[in-house]
């Protein structure tokens, strides 16, 4: 009888197993993963280990109220643009990144001075962005938005500033680079950390989806604002040695993602935070995964079989149902 019992209460545990595989494989636990992986993230050290000084943390550079109320004329002239990287290079900075979309020409005497400022620099990454509208017939439309040619060309790097947003609205992802019209292009996290080093643009560019390492949050990134950078208003020391991302965290351009500990943060930190978790990783440093789902196939099976060999002691169907 109690070997009967103990098969009964197995072929039980096998079948919970069975079941849960069959939630996670078919997207059914998604929600549940997601909860789980935000735990991960809030329970893990809010100081993770500093990095190695080869690899250059980030500054941003922020388009905040301050600036727009001393430059109201957005979008900006390019010159002022210019400006900031001609203030940025002198300061320093191993390589600036702009979160800002420059598709379209403003005025030609600044689009030049623009283009002229960052082919001396040699260190710029500019932003392509790019969305994917689903039309009424079931058609999918490419929007991309790439620098204006003028621009184009005195950029070091184009770097997509694409992220992925989960069913319920956080960003827990970013992919290391896009296909946008037809073109391989690597994140601007990629971009810029690739120019701090040194290094040729990438051969390949993979679009695999990365975790976001929110542990990285901690140290908080200096944030200057821009009108503040424009007339010299800065500690040098602040952009010396680093990455340099300049975007908008003015709530008027309502550019806010939520994220898994801090809700509607602006889009120039998830590019930050993209770019310290490159860099964490680039330095041999741990970083902070959602376990793979294979694990937690095995993980399930072997709590299930766990499970029903501790209910075959006492009361084990009773337990287990």
């Amino acid at each position: 009888m109690r070997s009967r019992g103990l098969r009964r209460t197995l072929l039980a545990a096998l079948a919970v197993g069975v079941a849960a595989v069959i939630a996670i494989l078919t997207g059914v636990a998604a929600p549940l993963r997601r909860d789980a992986a935000d735990l991960l993230v809030r329970a893990a050290s809010h100081r993770p280990p500093a990095y190695p000084i080869s690899i250059p943390d980030v500054t941003i550079v922020a388009v905040d109220p301050q600036s727009l109320r001393a430059l109201p004329d957005w979008p900006w002239s390019r010159r002022i643009h210019a400006g900031l990287v001609e203030r940025l290079d002198a300061a320093g900075a191993r390589a600036v990144g702009f979160d800002i979309d420059f598709s379209t020409p403003r005025d030609a005497e600044g689009d030049a001075r623009f283009a002229e400022a960052m082919a001396v620099s040699g260190r710029v990454a500019l932003a392509a962005f790019r969305q994917v509208q689903e039309l009424e017939s079931g058609a999918e439309v490419e929007v991309a938005s790439l620098p204006a040619p003028t621009l184009y060309g005195g950029a070091a790097a184009i770097g997509s500033v694409l992220a992925r947003v989960d069913p319920d609205g956080v960003v827990r992802h970013f992919p290391r680079g896009n296909r946008i019209r037809g073109r391989d292009t690597p994140s601007l996290a990629s971009a810029c950390l690739r120019i701090a080093l040194r290094e040729p643009p990438e051969a390949a560019v993979s679009i695999r989806l990365e975790a976001v390492d929110y542990r990285r949050f901690r140290p908080e990134a200096h944030v200057l604002s821009a009108v503040d950078v424009l007339e010299g208003r800065f500690d040098p020391g602040d952009v010396a040695g680093r990455i340099v991302l300049v975007g908008a965290t003015a709530a008027e351009f309502q550019d806010l993602w939520t994220t898994p500990i801090a809700p509607a943060q602006p889009g120039v930190l998830i590019q930050a935070l993209a770019t310290r978790t490159l860099a964490a990783e680039r330095a041999g440093l741990p970083i902070l995964r959602v376990v793979p789902t294979r694990v937690e196939i095995a993980l399930v099976l072997l709590l299930a079989v766990v499970a029903g060999l501790l209910g075959s002691v006492s009361h084990g169907r009773r337990s287990l149902g």
